[in-house]
């Protein structure tokens, strides 16, 4: 029967690689909430918490900048935030994506807020639909549930993106 390769299995390198990916997946995230364009290259500097952490990010700095598009990454424990930039966090280490000349900032809060007015004018509709007692005591269950859950969606949404708005104003200083 075949046996397994020992060196196959190496919790270490399983572990180096997860920061990688976690690093990557969190660069793309920022990129997608802010609505930065793929093809856009981007700065990323990273506050490490240890020393291992620095050395697969400096070991696979090449992949990282690749797979995330990025114009230069420097990681180092002094690093510090830059006046606007996104954050995220990836095993304690902390990553900073530079906004400036990647975000058109007023036109960004334009949109999110121009959002926030359509989720909360839903939420409203949606709320008044259900404190309406004719509402909920006519109408079938499933429908009522459905509502609930659209509600408690809509509202989720909402959190999320007035969330963002405020680091995004936060961001610009």
């Amino acid at each position: 029967f075949p046996e397994p390769i020992a060196a196959r299995n190496n919790a270490e390198a399983a572990t180096a690689m997860s920061l990688v990916q976690e690093v990557i997946v969190s660069v793309r995230n920022i990129r997608g909430e802010l609505n930065i364009k793929p093809s856009l290259k981007l700065q990323v500097q990273i506050r490490t918490e240890s020393d291992q952490a620095l050395e697969i990010l400096s070991t696979n700095r090449e992949a990282i900048r690749t797979l995330a598009n990025l114009n230069g990454m420097s990681a180092g424990p002094d690093v510090t935030q830059p006046k606007a930039s996104a954050s995220a966090v990836a095993q304690g280490n902390e990553i900073y994506v530079e906004l400036a000349g990647a975000v058109d900032f007023d036109a960004e809060l334009a949109r999110m807020d121009k959002e926030l007015a359509k989720l909360d004018k839903d939420l409203t509709i949606v709320s008044k639909k259900l404190a309406n007692e004719g509402f909920t005591s006519k109408a079938p269950a499933e429908v009522v549930e459905k509502e609930r859950t659209r509600q408690g969606e809509l509202q989720d949404k909402q959190d999320k993106l007035t969330d963002l708005r405020d680091r995004l104003a936060k961001a610009m200083g």
